[in-house]
């Protein structure tokens, strides 16, 4: 139980037993009729109760608190993220950024993007704590690349006879996948595709555009992160 939680209990408790007894005399008389109720709410006890009351019911539901605020949001400046403070060293594309990225470009493209899914090999790493929508990597899952595929830049199953990129590799850097909502609401064929969130080789040599950041740093932000989270790329 939270200490939130704890203390409006605690709180209304309170507000229960407080007519059993007399105040000053005057304003409150007790259990007699409903005498007590401006001494209450005016008391060091009414007081914070209200508070509690307002602050909650605005707040709304904690996932809604927490996935709102600019705090959950993470922010890609040169080769480092920032998110609920603290800052990640991370890859780029080798090519560095683009206002204007192509394919085969090997930029990241700048702007402000959503967060769509998490692809994770489940033979190798258990299921991930988050709340983005899990996927099972399987070895006929690829991710189209082929700028005359009616699939470009969406997750194909193999074989395929288009340009596409395997999501189960023999090395670990697709063990987790977090596709970036880039060029996928409504797809312009070459503005570039499968830019990922995912695991960073050794040296975090550059990517071909995605994003990549050591694998303990990505199972710690996991928790965090959901569709409403938002990654801020930009110089």
């Amino acid at each position: 139980m939270g200490i939130i939680n704890f203390l409006v209990i605690l709180l209304y408790i309170a507000a229960i037993i407080w007519p059993m007894f007399g105040c000053d005399g005057s304003i409150c008389t007790g259990t007699n009729g409903d005498a007590w109720m401006p001494a209450f709410f005016l008391s060091p006890i009414g007081i914070p109760l209200i508070m509690m009351f307002i602050y909650r019911t605005f707040r709304g539901s904690s996932e809604e608190y927490i996935n709102y605020t600019p705090y959950n949001n993470m922010i890609l400046i040169g080769n480092n993220i920032i998110f609920r403070g603290k800052t990640y060293h991370c890859a780029i594309g080798k090519n560095g950024f683009s206002a204007d990225k192509k394919e085969g470009d090997g930029c990241t493209p700048l702007g402000t993007f959503p967060l769509r899914e998490l692809w994770y090999r489940a033979d190798k790493i258990k299921k991930p704590r988050t709340d983005l929508p899990l996927k099972i990597i399987t070895q006929n899952d690829g991710w189209c690349d082929d700028v005359n595929s009616p699939d470009y830049n969406r997750h194909i199953l193999l074989p395929s006879s288009f340009s596409h990129e395997k999501l189960w590799r023999d090395d670990d850097v697709y063990d987790l996948i977090i596709p970036i909502g880039y060029n996928d609401s409504s797809v312009v064929s070459g503005k570039g595709s499968a830019i990922f969130i995912h695991i960073a080789r050794e040296n975090y040599e550059p990517t071909e555009g995605c994003v990549a950041l050591k694998l303990a740093d990505l199972l710690e932000i996991l928790p965090f992160l959901s569709t409403k989270t938002l990654i801020e790329i930009k110089l």
